[in-house]
Order: C-alpha cells, then sequence, then structure tokens
C-alpha cells in the first residue's frame, strides 16, 4: 500500500485494530461465551500470530477454506437464507459488547474510550474532499432530480454524524458485509464465519445491520425481506443476550432499537439526529468539565406523546469510573414560525433564568425546612444556550420511583390535594422573595413581565384564531355559544389573564399534570414540577384554575372543586408561615377570594387555546419540529375527550354565574 493511500485510509489505525481485536479482545469474548454450546457461539477463525512492524504487518490465521467454508459472490444479492445467518451471526458478535458492559463495566469503558471513532473533517486536505465530493455527484448521476437533492442534502453533513453511537455504544465491526464473511452448508443449515476485523470501532448496532442489508441486497430483496430481516436481528439480539445472562431491556430495549433504526435509516450512514447530536456534544462538554472524563453514554429519546411540544425528549445513562449518573434532557425542536408564534425565545430564556437564578435564590429561602415542606425541584446540570439548540440536562426523576400521571384521565383527590399543595408553596416562595428583597423582586418581577407578541399576530393567524374558537363553540349547546363567542372576541382577552391583579408573584403558567411527576410513599404523596418555560409575574389563581380546569372533568369538580380551592389557601398560609411571612400582609384572604371572583371567566380561554392540546390523541399529536409548521398545526378536531370535557368547563361556568 502506497504511503498516501495508507494515510488517507488511516490504515496504521485498521492494522493496530485488528491486532487488538486478535490479540486481546476475542480471548475476552470468548471467555465470556466458553459455557455455551458450540452452535450458540460467535465463531472467530483460529489465531496464529501477527507481525506489529510497520508497512509488514501481517496476521496469520487457519484456513476456513479448507473446512468447506466457501464466499459468497459480492455481485449477487444475498438470499434470505444468507441474510438470516448474517444477521444472527452479527447479532451474536454485538451481544458479546453487552455482555462485557455488563460484566465487567471498567473494563467496556477502557476498550469503548480506545476504539472510539477518531474521524475528524480536519484530517481532510482539499484534495480530499474535492474527491469526495466528486464521488457524491458521480452517483447522483444515475437518480431522480428529486431524490439528488435529497442525497445531496444528507451528505453536507456527514461528516458530523459519521460513526458515532446513538442510544446505546457497543463495539461494532464497521464493515460488516457479505464479502466478509464465509458459509458453509451443513446438510440443510448454514453457518457463518466473519474473517476480517480491522474496522472494530465503538459505535451504533444499527450502523452494521443496515451495513449487510443495504450494502448485500438488491430493491427486489428489501421489499420482501427488509422488514422480516431488521425483526430477525432483534429477535436473534435477544436470544444471544438471554443465553449470556444479559437482560435485553436493560442493556438495548427494543424502543432503542426502534429509535436508532429510525436514526439511521437515510443512507445507512450512523446518521444521527440534530437534537441527538447537539445534546451528546453538550453532555460532553458538561461531563468534562465535572471531570468526568472515562464514561460510557448511552441515550434514548422519548416519546412526547402530546406532553412536550417545543422539545426532544431523552432520558440518559452516564457510567464513569466514579459514578453511574440517570439524566434526562430536553433538546429545542420547534419550526421558525411556530418558534416565533409560541414565542420560544422567550421560553427558553425563561428556563434558564429560572434553572440558573431563580431557583437558587429559592432554594437558600427555604434551606432551613424540613425536607418534607420544601418546595422541590430537579437536580440541574447544565443549560445550552445557543439559538435553535436549546439544551437542559436534569436528574431522571423516573429513576427515584417518580411518575407521571396519563394527562387524558381526571385527576383524583389525591393528586390535585399535593398538587395545590406543592403549587401554594411555589407561589409562598415569591411572596417571601418579595419580602426578603423588595428591589431584587422587583427587578425579576419586571424582568418576567407577561408580554404579547405582536409581531407573530398578522390576518393569518387571527384567522386562525377564530377557526379554533368556532371549532370549541360548535360542540357546545346552541345557548352557551354566543356566550363563549362573546367573550373570546373581547379586544383585551389575552392581556388580563396573565397579568397580576391584586398581589404580583411569580407564577407558573403551565402548571397542569403532565408538567408534574408523582411518586407513592406508603400511604402518602409526592409531587416535583419538571418544567419552568413560562414562569412570569402574575396572578397566583391563574395557575391555580390552569391545574384544576386542565386537569379535571365536571364531575371531580362537583365533588371537589370547593374543597381544592380552600385547601390551596390553606396550604399558602402554611407555607408563608413557615418561611415567616404574615398571609395577611401579602396575599390576604379577601384578595385570593377577589381574584378568584375576577379571574374565573378568563377560563373560557384557556378551555378553548389550550385544552385541545392537553387532551389530544398521543397519535394524533401536533408536530412543531418542522419547518413547515405553524400556527394552523395547532388547531385541532375536537376529540370526545375534549368535548367532555369542554362543555364540562361551560357548564360549570355558566351554573356558577362566571359567564
Amino acid at each position: 500500500m502506497s504511503k498516501e493511500m495508507r494515510t488517507a485510509v488511516k490504515a496504521d489505525k485498521m492494522f493496530k485494530t485488528e491486532e487488538f481485536v486478535y490479540n486481546k479482545l476475542i480471548p475476552v469474548y470468548n471467555n465470556l461465551q466458553k459455557d455455551l454450546d458450540e452452535e450458540h457461539k460467535f465463531v472467530f477463525p483460529e489465531f496464529y500470530g501477527f507481525n506489529n512492524e510497520f508497512g509488514k504487518e501481517t496476521v496469520i490465521l487457519e484456513n476456513l477454506v479448507e473446512r468447506g467454508y466457501k464466499s459468497y459472490s459480492r455481485f449477487k444479492s444475498m438470499d434470505w437464507d444468507h441474510g438470516r445467518v448474517g444477521v444472527e451471526a452479527l447479532a451474536r458478535f454485538h451481544a458479546l459488547s453487552f455482555a462485557l458492559s455488563k460484566r465487567d463495566p471498567e473494563g467496556f469503558q477502557k476498550i469503548a474510550t480506545d476504539m472510539a471513532s477518531n474521524f475528524d473533517i480536519k484530517n481532510y486536505d482539499r484534495f480530499n474532499l474535492y474527491e469526495f465530493v466528486t464521488m457524491v455527484e458521480d452517483a447522483g448521476k444515475c437518480l431522480k432530480h428529486d431524490h439528488l437533492d435529497r442525497v445531496r442534502k444528507l451528505m453536507k453533513n456527514i461528516f458530523d454524524k459519521f460513526k458515532k453511537p446513538l442510544s446505546t455504544p457497543v463495539l461494532v465491526h464497521g464493515n460488516y458485509r457479505l464479502s466478509n464473511l464465509l458459509f458453509k452448508r451443513e446438510g440443510p443449515d448454514l453457518k457463518a464465519v466473519v474473517v476480517d476485523y480491522q474496522t472494530v470501532y465503538t459505535g451504533c448496532p444499527v450502523a452494521d445491520l443496515f451495513y449487510i442489508i443495504f450494502l448485500g441486497s438488491d430493491e427486489h430483496f428489501r421489499r420482501l425481506y427488509y422488514d422480516k430481516l431488521v425483526n430477525h436481528y432483534y429477535t436473534s439480539l435477544e436470544e444471544a443476550l438471554k443465553r449470556l445472562a444479559v437482560d435485553p431491556v436493560e442493556v438495548y430495549p427494543r424502543e432503542s432499537f426502534e429509535s436508532d433504526l429510525k436514526e439511521c435509516r437515510s443512507g445507512y450512514s450512523r446518521n444521527m439526529t440534530d437534537t441527538k447530536k447537539i445534546l451528546l456534544d453538550f453532555l460532553d462538554t458538561v461531563l468534562d468539565d465535572r471531570g468526568y472524563k472515562q464514561k460510557v453514554v448511552h441515550v434514548n429519546e422519548m416519546k412526547t406523546d402530546g406532553n412536550n411540544y417545543t422539545s426532544a425528549l431523552f432520558t440518559i445513562n452516564v457510567k464513569t469510573e466514579e459514578k453511574e449518573l440517570k439524566l434526562f434532557a430536553k433538546v429545542a425542536q420547534i419550526g421558525k414560525e411556530l418558534r416565533a408564534v409560541a414565542k420560544a425565545d422567550k421560553i427558553f430564556k425563561t428556563e434558564r433564568f429560572v434553572y440558573n437564578k431563580l431557583i437558587h435564590l429559592y432554594n437558600n429561602l427555604q434551606k432551613h425546612l424540613d425536607e418534607e415542606h420544601k418546595f422541590m425541584f430537579p437536580e440541574f446540570y447544565g443549560f445550552h444556550d445557543e439559538y435553535g439548540k436549546e439544551t437542559i440536562l436534569l436528574e431522571n426523576l423516573n429513576e427515584s420511583g417518580y411518575k407521571p400521571h396519563n394527562r387524558l384521565k381526571s385527576m383524583n383527590w389525591d393528586q390535585g390535594r399535593v398538587g395545590v399543595e406543592s403549587l401554594a408553596r411555589f407561589h409562598a416562595l415569591s411572596f417571601k422573595l418579595s419580602k426578603s428583597d423588595p428591589d431584587g423582586f422587583s427587578k425579576i418581577a419586571n424582568h418576567m413581565a407577561y408580554t404579547i407578541n405582536s409581531e407573530a399576530t398578522n390576518e393569518n393567524t387571527i384567522n386562525q384564531f377564530i377557526e379554533m374558537v368556532e371549532n370549541a363553540v360548535k360542540v357546545l349547546k346552541h345557548e352557551h355559544r354566543e356566550k363563549v363567542r362573546n367573550f373570546m372576541y373581547n379586544p383585551n382577552l389575552f392581556d388580563k389573564y396573565n397579568k397580576p391583579l391584586s398581589t404580583p408573584a411569580l407564577v407558573h403558567g403551565d402548571y397542569r399534570l403532565s408538567n408534574m411527576l408523582f411518586k407513592r410513599k406508603g400511604h402518602g404523596l409526592s409531587a416535583v414540577v419538571v418544567d419552568y418555560q413560562t414562569v412570569h409575574t402574575g396572578c397566583p389563581v391563574a395557575d391555580l384554575f390552569y391545574f384544576i380546569f386542565m386537569g379535571s372533568d365536571e364531575h371531580f369538580r362537583r365533588l371537589y372543586y370547593d374543597k381544592l380551592v380552600n385547601h390551596y389557601y390553606t396550604s399558602l398560609e402554611e407555607a408563608l408561615q413557615r418561611l415567616a411571612v404574615d398571609p395577611v400582609e401579602v396575599y390576604p384572604r379577601e384578595s385570593f377570594e377577589s381574584d378568584l371572583k375576577e379571574l374565573l371567566p378568563f377560563v373560557v380561554q384557556t378551555a378553548v387555546l389550550t385544552l385541545p392540546l392537553v387532551v389530544v390523541e398521543s397519535e394524533s399529536a401536533p408536530k412543531w419540529d418542522s419547518e413547515g409548521a405553524d400556527f394552523s398545526t395547532i388547531i385541532l378536531k375536537p376529540t370526545a375527550l375534549y368535548i367532555q370535557r369542554f362543555t364540562g368547563i361551560i357548564n360549570d361556568l355558566i351554573r356558577w354565574g362566571a359567564i
């Protein structure tokens, strides 16, 4: 091999990898599978020696051809039998990596770090890049024009998204194709042995799977067998892991596999979604800043299922030499137009302010309280504030036993009680801050004042607002429709509900069940609030109404509305007194009752505009992450649940004389 080509293909790395695999990794793997039946082992060719002298690198192996193994023609598409056996062998190879990560986490971590891909665009000169572009364009000549544009778009960012783990890092083959396997027929059975290990690295299992499928098959084969082959790989992986006494759900659950399939599908090329790459880049920075140099990271993308519209959600497991971290992340994922409509710039800045500044102030105010009386915040690890890539890292409270409430179900008394107790403590901290540091609170209150985004309002958004109102109104009784229309078309509608009334406080702004996690401890129930993107200066009663009416049905309110409202104020009094604040000074009962009466009609606004998003079925939840998403995305057809909840709210408001 010429010197220039040796550099271009990173041959030094390839030969060192091959030497490591045969001298170190294979003995480790064979020890892991020594108790398995021969038919279930991953078969390695017998190794005789490796010469690692530069330019003379040599490996000596057994000649498998003499044992009846044959190569497969690389010009032919695979058939089902060869595809099946190929993915079975691949599954066993990956299973050994997972088993090693469980049996010897530190040893695996060191290997995974050493075997990480070091591909770097900076190592490529202008000639190399010109050759790469030429290859792309030559390939594109055989495509339809609309397909060529898609390929060009993908290949633009290929260097940033190449050779990285996705949800779960494993040692992958890197060049897993039919011509790197030998096959042997024994009666009706077919066996396979892999014969090249120069490209092993820490990556994503699905990258290997796509490599063998797309480089070894034609379109006709994939039409017949693609889904079957993909499913057979995962089934084989589950079986191989169980034989190695490893729980598949712990190391590579089906959800992670499906997520990786989706992300890698564009061109089989280890493609990572932008959000996951943003997260991993930021996560590296956070962990490095905390001194965690040796680490193995598992990332799982969560389905938002209508619980979040502005961000992609992830859970993260980080294993370091010192400890294991269980984290949760949100990464901005919202189209340009909806970013303006939803005031996303303000939302992300608010969240950053709350976690970087406000929580520190609040925790200092409540540091002397017993744990049971504190307002709990999730542990915060960092915030990335780059425009369009806003990311927040928090502890994963699910790992501590906290669970979400089904947003499609009405709250029960226990959840309602705990929810308003937590809300009262949150508001009490704001009142305490206003008493202990009036000037500081005034600055924060002015900074956090609610503003209406008039720039995003145009004829189109006004027409779409009218459509939302009319969609809601048409499900009501005829005698109720004009009452709702008259209220919703009031020109001052948006200004009043989100502004302070008798007493300004920092309010949550989106205080609902799906922004809380609950944990049962014996007979007790505790709650943690997990989203602070909408905190603003407003009226405490607005939060209380939002929580009750977005999270309950008419039947619940008939039983518990008065009791829950009273329990909120009693809890607020108790929380203030624990903070050495006189409730009569900051928010007397008379002011609370006045705010209740004045704001109750504005529940109509929330019921028309927000309730559809709260109770939408998961499969119908709007997608805000595409550039084509606009205000019309949030116009939803009324569902049976929405009709039930909305008519119940209007029935209550009319019965109480609010509208």
